[in-house]
């Protein structure tokens, strides 16, 4: 019984990572117009899933929602924070929130926010004046 346990956590597991990863082709491939419409269907789907225990909420999981939630909000020019999320998800989340702002369909802090609400991890940090001066050399 106990493998039987221990496949069927594999098995979430894997179809989660097949999640953000879907997630992401789908953002990929469709008209910037259509990109919030389908984020809100997809978190809808989601939270549906954790509901009726089809999914497990693990990291891919929580990296989703984090991102479904804070694009609803900043439609509403609501400042979100998110989870924790791994540098490939917030660098590909990140050119999302570009897209979006260069498209109008955010307004233009939303961008800014997204960075920022990261920042509160790395204040004080070696990593955070790196980070500030790797801006600031960008620029130059």
């Amino acid at each position: 019984m106990a493998g039987n346990l221990d496949s069927v956590t594999m098995a979430a597991k894997v179809m989660n990572w097949g999640l953000f990863e879907s997630f992401c082709e789908m953002l990929e491939s469709i008209p910037t117009k259509a990109v919030l419409r389908a984020v809100e269907a997809e978190r809808r789907m989601v939270e549906d899933d954790l509901e009726h225990k089809r999914t497990e909420r693990d990291p891919y999981v929580i990296s989703v929602l984090s991102f479904c939630n804070f694009l609803t909000l900043a439609v509403c020019g609501i400042h979100g924070s998110m989870a924790a999320l791994p540098v490939e998800h917030r660098l590909f989340y990140g050119k999302v929130v570009h897209r979006l702002v260069d498209a109008d369909e955010l307004p233009l802090d939303s961008e800014e926010n997204f960075n920022n609400s990261f920042a509160p991890a790395f204040a004080g940090t070696n990593t955070a004046k790196f980070m500030v001066n790797q801006k600031r050399l960008a620029r130059n």
